[in-house]
C-alpha cells in the first residue's frame, strides 16, 4: 500500500477500506477474511497492525490491492474502447482535400502555359491517405493482417545431416562422365 495507508493513522485505509475489505473477503483463505472483518470493525486502525493480527503479509495485500485496481482500470478502459477504435478508424481513412498547388482552382493562374494543375489534374482536389499506423492497427484489429510470420523457415540442421548430404553429392558427381575427354 502507499505509505499513508501503513502509517500510524488509518484515515487513508478508511477511504479505501470498503473495496479492500471486499477484495479480501473474496479470497478463500480464512486469514484474508479475518483481515476483511478487522478492517470493517476497526476502519481507523493502521493496516500494518491489522495485517500482523490476521497473519497476512502486508506485501501480499499490496499485490492483491494493485491487482484488484488494475482489473478495475481494465473495466473502465474497456468501456472507452469502442470510441477509441472508432477514432483510430477515422484517423485511418483517406480524405479528399483542396489541392494546395492550385488553391483548389484546378489550374495555375500565374502559369498560363499550364491549363490544368499537374498535381490534381484540374480537379482542384487531392486525396490524402489516412494515417499509416492507424491503418495498420485497424487491419490488425479486424484480423486482415497479422504480426505473425506468414512463412516459418526451419533452419535447424545437424552435422550428420550435412556430412551425409555432402557425401551423397560427391558420390553422384563421380558418376558424371566427361564427354569431351572421351
Amino acid at each position: 500500500m502507499a505509505e499513508g495507508t501503513q502509517g500510524q493513522g488509518g484515515s487513508a485505509v478508511a477511504k479505501v477500506q470498503p473495496n479492500l475489505a471486499l477484495c479480501l473477503s473474496r479470497r478463500r483463505e480464512p486469514r484474508y477474511r479475518i483481515l476483511a472483518t478487522a478492517l470493517a470493525e476497526h476502519p481507523d486502525a493502521p493496516l500494518l497492525d491489522l495485517c500482523l493480527m490476521a497473519g497476512v503479509d502486508p506485501d501480499e495485500v499490496d499485490k492483491m490491492w494493485i491487482d484488484y485496481n488494475r482489473r478495475q482500470g481494465y473495466v473502465k478502459v474497456a468501456s472507452h474502447l469502442p470510441d477509441i477504435m472508432e477514432d483510430v478508424a477515422e484517423d485511418a481513412r483517406t480524405r479528399v482535400s483542396m489541392c494546395r498547388n492550385c488553391d483548389g482552382l484546378g489550374r495555375m493562374e500565374d502559369q498560363p502555359e499550364f491549363p490544368l494543375c499537374p498535381i490534381c489534374d484540374g480537379s482542384g482536389k487531392v486525396r490524402k491517405i489516412g494515417d499509416h499506423r492507424s491503418r495498420e492497427l485497424v487491419f490488425e484489429a479486424m484480423k486482415i493482417t497479422s504480426k505473425e510470420p506468414i512463412v516459418n523457415i526451419n533452419n535447424s540442421f545437424s552435422l550428420e545431416g550435412l556430412v551425409g548430404e555432402a557425401t551423397r553429392i560427391i558420390r553422384s558427381s563421380s558418376k558424371v562422365v566427361d564427354v569431351d575427354a572421351q
